[in-house]
C-alpha cells in the first residue's frame, strides 16, 4: 500500500473566527528551483490565530508575468518531495505539452502551474463562496484574491462531480481547438469543501484520521479494515501525528474526480476519452491528457 503524504490544509485552516496574525519572513531562493517565471521575491508566511492558537506556515512567491501583472502562489516545502513533485511536473509541461496548450486544475494547482510552466491555466483564483464566512478573509490573503466572476471554478467542481461518461462528454466541449489536460492530485482531497459546495453535490467520502502508532503494520491493517466496512476504495495519507485515510462510500460507478484519483479501486486504465501521461512516483499529481475524438478506440 503507498501511504501519499498530505497536508490537509482546509481543516487546520478552518477557524472560529478570522482574526489571523501573519509574519512574513524573505527566504533566499532554493537552487533547485526551474520555474518558467523568475520569481520577485520568496516569502515565508507564518500564520498564528489568537483565539485558538492555531499556527500555520506556508511559502509563498511573488513574480511577474509577460505583461508584467503581479502574482503569487503558494508552494510546497522547499526540499520536501512535494517540491520535487512539482519541480518535475513543471518540467515536464514545459518540454512535452504544445504551447497552446489548456490545463484544468484547482485553483491552487492552476497557480503552480502557471508559475513553473508557463502554460495557461482554467483558473487561478478561487470565488468568495468557495469558502465558508468565517475563512474567507484568510483564504483572500492566501490566494492572492478573489476571482470576480466564479463561472469557470464552478465548472470544474461540477465537471468533477459528474460520472465519468456525462463529464467526458462536456470535457470535449469545453475548449474546442485547443489541446486539453487535466491535473489531479491528491492534496485535493483537503478541497472537499469547495468542491461539494460549487460543484452543489455530496461526494461519496468518509474520513478517519488514525493517530500514529509504533504498531506500522497493525496500524495499516486497521486502515484496510476501516476502509473494507462499507468502502468501494480507499486511499491513506501521511499527516503530522498520523494517517488520514479516505474511503468511497458509493456501490455505483464513482464521479470523474475520485474515479481520477489513486484509490484503490482506480481502474489500471482512465476512461476512454483520457490518457494518463504524466504521474509522480508517488501518485501524489496525475495528469491526464484528453483524446480528441479521431482518436478514441
Amino acid at each position: 500500500m503507498l501511504l501519499v503524504g498530505a497536508a490537509l490544509i482546509v481543516s487546520a485552516l478552518r477557524p472560529r473566527q478570522a482574526n489571523w496574525q501573519i509574519k512574513k519572513t524573505p527566504i533566499t531562493l532554493p537552487p533547485d528551483l526551474n520555474a518558467f517565471y523568475r520569481p520577485t521575491s520568496l516569502e515565508k508566511w507564518r500564520l498564528h490565530q489568537t483565539e485558538t492558537g492555531r499556527r500555520l506556515t506556508v511559502t509563498v512567491a511573488f513574480y511577474a508575468d509577460k505583461t508584467g501583472h503581479r502574482h503569487q502562489v503558494l508552494l510546497p516545502e522547499p526540499t520536501s518531495r512535494r517540491w520535487q513533485n512539482w519541480q518535475r511536473l513543471g518540467a515536464y509541461l514545459r518540454e512535452h505539452t504544445e504551447q497552446n496548450a489548456l490545463i484544468l486544475a484547482w485553483w491552487d494547482n492552476g497557480q503552480r502551474i502557471d508559475f513553473l510552466s508557463g502554460r495557461s491555466t482554467w483558473v487561478k483564483h478561487p470565488p468568495a463562496k468557495a469558502f465558508a464566512r468565517n475563512d474567507r478573509s484568510l483564504w483572500q490573503r492566501l490566494s492572492g484574491g478573489f476571482d470576480a466572476t466564479e463561472d469557470r471554478l464552478v465548472t470544474l467542481a461540477r465537471l468533477w462531480t459528474l460520472d465519468s461518461k456525462t463529464a467526458a462528454l462536456e470535457l470535449s466541449r469545453l475548449a474546442p481547438g485547443k489541446p486539453l489536460y487535466m491535473l489531479i492530485n491528491s492534496d485535493d482531497l483537503a478541497r472537499l469543501d469547495e468542491i461539494q459546495r460549487l460543484g452543489g453535490k455530496k461526494l461519496p467520502l468518509d474520513l478517519k484520521i488514525f493517530p500514529r502508532s509504533d504498531n506500522f503494520h497493525g496500524q495499516i491493517a486497521a486502515v484496510q479494515a476501516w476502509a473494507q466496512q462499507g468502502g468501494n476504495g480507499y486511499l491513506p495519507q501521511n499527516v503530522p501525528g498520523g494517517i488520514a485515510a479516505w474511503r468511497i462510500t458509493g456501490k455505483t460507478n464513482p464521479p470523474l474526480w475520485l474515479l481520477l484519483l489513486p484509490f484503490s479501486s482506480s481502474p489500471k486504465q482512465p476512461p476512454r476519452n483520457l490518457e494518463r501521461v504524466f504521474t509522480t512516483d508517488d501518485r501524489n499529481l496525475i495528469l491526464y491528457r484528453l483524446k480528441s475524438p479521431q482518436n478514441l478506440p
